[in-house]
């Protein structure tokens, strides 16, 4: 019996891609980096943003990552983070979780204080009975730590609990806390990279899965 739902935050609840790539543009251009693609961003979201960082540029040693991503950080926090915004349905699909008495959960790469500040910015913040960052665990995605953190915290079954993301690292993440996994087309990877973890289920809207639980 299905009885908590556990969400990524970026890509999955919050658009956040376009910040995520101007704060990027910005760091790499103030400290004078080889230029990378959009995509090449793109399929690092969902990792730390030192794993991020540190794959992307793999020259750079961790003191130099350690201050790219306080740049980053520095820009996000200062004037993208404007950018951000609620996917379409997410306020009603929360809201027609609550009221079947699911626990929900976000369980992110990001920090806890940015994915607090964060959702309460986009109204979602009261939906949600924990959220758990990756700052709070010894390993983050696509180990299952965060995920653990709140199957223990809702005193739950890994096969009582559903886990949602946009990214592979996601998915990876449920599966291996032993929970099943919803991957949602709309983020930041393709349909082809989510199919590829074989989830068991997959959406284009979030409403979608709504009609999922119901059945």
């Amino acid at each position: 019996m299905l009885k908590a739902v556990l969400f990524d935050f970026d890509g999955t609840l919050a658009d956040t891609t376009d910040a995520i790539l101007n704060s990027s543009r910005s760091v790499i251009a103030k400290m004078s980096l080889p230029q990378v693609s959009d995509d090449t961003i793109k399929k690092h979201i969902g990792l730390p943003l030192t794993e991020m960082f540190h794959d992307i540029y793999k020259a750079l040693d961790d003191s130099e990552v350690m201050h790219i991503c306080e740049l980053y950080r520095q820009a996000l926090d200062s004037e993208y983070y404007r950018l951000i915004k609620p996917f379409p349905g997410v306020s009603e699909s929360l809201a027609w979780m609550k009221e079947r008495e699911l626990r929900l959960g976000i369980v992110t790469s990001r920090h806890l204080k940015s994915t607090v500040f964060l959702s309460e910015m986009l109204g979602i913040k009261d939906y949600f009975d924990t959220m758990v960052g990756v700052d709070i665990v010894k390993n983050p995605k696509p180990a299952p730590d965060t995920v653990q953190v709140c199957l223990e915290r809702f005193r739950i079954e890994p096969s009582e609990a559903l886990v949602v993301g946009d990214t592979r690292f996601d998915l990876q993440m449920g599966h291996n806390a032993g929970c099943k996994v919803c991957g949602v087309t709309y983020g930041n990877h393709t349909r082809e990279m989510l199919e590829m973890e074989k989830p068991e289920y997959l959406v284009d809207d979030l409403r979608e899965l709504c009609k999922l639980i119901q059945k």
